[in-house]
């Protein structure tokens, strides 16, 4: 699975937006969505190449993000995140 994994050392809200800061600069790829708590998220990627955007205003310090390809969705059951 080629997927990518980063823990999220801190995080703060901005409206309906969370900003979670990663433990390093995240690698720009194919990945069509994230998992952060067993929760599948779109995301917006940031200027700041630590910090990733999710909706949502829950805090995840602690917790592991993972950036997840097409054929990871399909393989762990998500291919409805696929659609639209």
């Amino acid at each position: 699975m080629a997927k990518s994994e980063y823990l999220i050392v801190d995080d703060f809200q901005i409206k309906n937006f969370r900003v979670l800061v990663l433990d390093r600069d995240y690698e720009v790829g194919y990945f069509k969505k994230a998992v952060v708590d067993g929760k599948l998220f779109d995301y917006t990627l940031n200027s700041i190449r630590s910090w990733v955007v999710v909706q949502s205003d829950k805090s995840f310090k602690g917790k592991k993000i993972t950036f997840l390809r097409e054929q990871d969705l399909i393989d762990l059951g998500f291919e409805e995140a696929l659609a639209g």
